[in-house]
């Protein structure tokens, strides 16, 4: 688990600056604080910085290939690389390491580009192909590891992260035209379109072939989009190969030549990840959760209760408002893209905690997408019940919800007139029409409706979109999140055998009866408690309404939205804007908005306004210290 940076210059012609090779690499430091390098071929640079996890004393990058004329960057982990080395070797292929980078620099000098998909992994990688003068850039399936494009028609930049490639001469600090509307109502965008102008996330499941000035992408391998023909079997059987698969999954991601651990919130997904590991090795498993001291946001009791169950060796971050609040600027730097998750902050904090016992951890990311565990999506299916009987179900249904004002209901009752493809792309908002409207002006749903892919049924069709669209900010949240503290995160649940399997399963499998996760719940059985299986989803929330109302925590930021530089930004209108701080301040709550609105400002402070951070961590100093100096930019 590591972080890149390649560079070529179209022309052939323009050598890479060393310098500035250097300080783009530099930082990436927090991604790979054990090791750095950097190989410069003419018009072509790479630079690498290291966490050392498999092979730690020989896989030092940019490394190079057997032939001589190969070198390779490479973030993430090949899961399958043992069997892959041994084949290589069963074919003359000598290797002078034990790392699995040199495995896929082997296999791309004896397959060519389309070795990705031999590939079981979490990955993104550059290979420079000097015999051809050829730039070789790939991404994993579903885009566990980020990799970001600048492309440019004289240079070409590519980066782990935007930040690495914002230190790029000539590319802008600027916000990409017309996201800020789509931003605030989903709290990321669709595709792969950043906040940044110019700056693209790469396509998953993609390799891309650069040589001068052309540029040839592939498509290795497509996320199942609901067209899949279902399997007619029942939940139960659906269940027995879920665990099947699962514990395979584990079992290739516990390669590592360093300790390994668990986060474990006492969750359905965690708790079944965190059973299965413990079977699988001989050592007690570490395993790492957050509680709060506000009782309802507090899951540490069933966290607590699967520790036990399987004697793991457990340790427990507290979250509070005020090192939340001092934290949350430095952890959207880290991000480099407003947070859509305000657990992003409490992952940070646990993740260092973590880092201090174990180099990896494996975690339960990717189930709700796959296997409908959301609340949310009983919608799709409810609706797409009731239109088989006509119009009036609807009718009734709006009446039955009432008219109590909530914003939760509102958005329920604004699905209940929509086509099935505004549906699919809404299903996932956080704010209404009628508050964008007040806010700005712009189209939230023109380039997210570019994604909604066709099906046989409204809930595949709903968890094909989140799979490619919301799962996808869900990844780049606990990577960047857990490699900011140089902790690598392993999500078994995203094995693309899982996903494939997934798609198979119709939506009386997943659903039966409007039954969230089903069938991962009857994988869970005769694994972990009951008491676990049957709990309520609560998600990881955070008392955002109450820490919003704090001076000493996220008050501050609320104070700061009705600055006049924040005003003159003119993102969004004055009078809202200090409409909607006025109001929560009494009593009501419009945390949703106000995080997103706090979110914006901070980045555009930390990432638009400001040059000077671009030197790095070195320059942050402490959490307390960069709080303090943002609060004077």
């Amino acid at each position: 688990m590591c972080g890149f940076v390649a560079i070529l210059h179209k022309d052939g012609e323009r050598p890479v600056d060393r310098t500035i090779l250097l300080e783009m690499t530099g930082l990436l430091k927090h991604r790979g604080p054990d090791d750095s390098g950097t190989h410069i071929d003419r018009e072509v640079g790479l630079g690498h910085r290291r966490l050392s996890v498999i092979d730690l004393g020989g896989g030092h990058q940019p490394m190079q290939g057997p032939s001589g004329a190969t070198w390779i960057v490479y973030n993430g982990e090949v899961f399958n690389y043992r069997e892959l080395r041994a084949e290589l070797e069963g074919r003359g292929v000598r290797f002078r390491t034990s790392s699995d980078t040199e495995v896929l620099l082997a296999l791309y000098e004896v397959e060519g580009p389309l070795f990705v998909k031999r590939l079981n992994g979490m990955f993104s990688f550059a290979i420079w192909d000097e015999q051809i003068r050829t730039l070789v850039v790939g991404r994993d399936r579903v885009g566990v590891k980020p990799l970001y494009v600048w492309n440019s028609p004289k240079a070409l930049v590519v980066a782990s992260e935007i930040k690495a490639i914002l230190a790029y001469p000539g590319v802008p600090r600027s916000l990409r035209a017309n996201s800020l509307p789509e931003y605030l109502a989903f709290r990321h965008l669709a595709g792969r379109r950043t906040m940044f102008d110019g700056i693209d996330s790469m396509e998953p499941g993609t390799v891309q072939v650069h040589r001068g000035e052309r540029v040839k992408s592939i498509s290795y391998w497509t996320a199942p989009d609901g067209n899949a023909k279902s399997a007619r079997i029942g939940t139960k059987e659906a269940a027995e190969q879920l665990r099947d698969l699962l514990t395979d999954s584990i079992r290739l991601r516990l390669v590592a030549d360093v300790p390994l651990g668990t986060f474990n919130s006492g969750g359905l997904d965690s708790s079944i990840v965190t059973a299965i590991t413990t079977k699988l090795v001989s050592q007690p498993v570490r395993t790492f959760s957050v509680g709060f001291n506000e009782p309802s946001f507090d899951e540490r009791k069933y966290a607590r209760q699967v520790a036990r169950d399987f004697s793991t060796i457990h340790e427990e971050v507290v979250g509070d408002a005020i090192s939340f609040a001092e934290e949350l600027p430095q952890c959207i730097w880290y991000h480099d893209e407003p947070l859509n998750h305000a657990n992003s902050v409490l992952i940070q904090q646990l993740s260092r905690v973590a880092k201090k016992k174990v180099t990896v951890v494996l975690t339960g990311e990717g189930s709700d997408e796959l296997f409908a565990g959301y609340p949310r999506y009983r919608l799709p299916r409810v609706l797409a019940g009731l239109r088989r009987l006509g119009s009036w179900p609807e009718g009734l249904l709006g009446a039955v919800l009432g008219a109590d004002g909530s914003r939760k209901q509102k958005l329920i009752r604004a699905a209940l007139g929509m086509e099935d493809e505004w549906l699919i792309a809404s299903n996932a908002r956080f704010l209404l029409d009628e508050d964008l409207r007040e806010l700005c002006v712009g189209d939230t749903m023109a380039d997210r409706l570019r994604d909604v892919s066709g099906g046989s049924d409204l809930l595949s069709r709903t968890l094909a979109f989140d799979r490619v669209n919301y799962l996808h900010n869900v990844l780049q949240r606990m990577d960047k999140m857990t490699m900011a503290a140089g902790l690598e995160a392993r999500v078994p649940f995203l094995d693309y055998r899982i996903i494939e399997f997934a798609a198979t399963l119709g939506p009386s499998t997943k659903m039966p009866m409007l039954r969230t996760k089903a069938v991962v719940k009857k994988a869970g059985a005769g694994l972990i408690s009951e008491q676990i299986i049957r709990r309520a989803k609560s998600g990881f929330g955070v008392p955002l309404a109450d820490w919003m109302r704090r001076e000493n925590s996220l008050g501050r930021y609320l104070d700061m939205l009705c600055e006049k530089r924040t005003l003159e930004r003119g993102w969004w209108d004055r009078s809202t804007t200090v409409h909607f701080v006025q109001k929560h301040r009494g009593g009501e709550d419009h945390s949703d908005v106000l995080w997103s609105l706090i979110n914006c400002e901070l980045w555009a402070r930390i990432m638009l306004d400001t040059s000077h951070l671009s030197s790095g961590e070195k320059e942050l100093g402490t959490s307390v210290a960069f709080s303090k100096e943002l609060s004077v930019m």
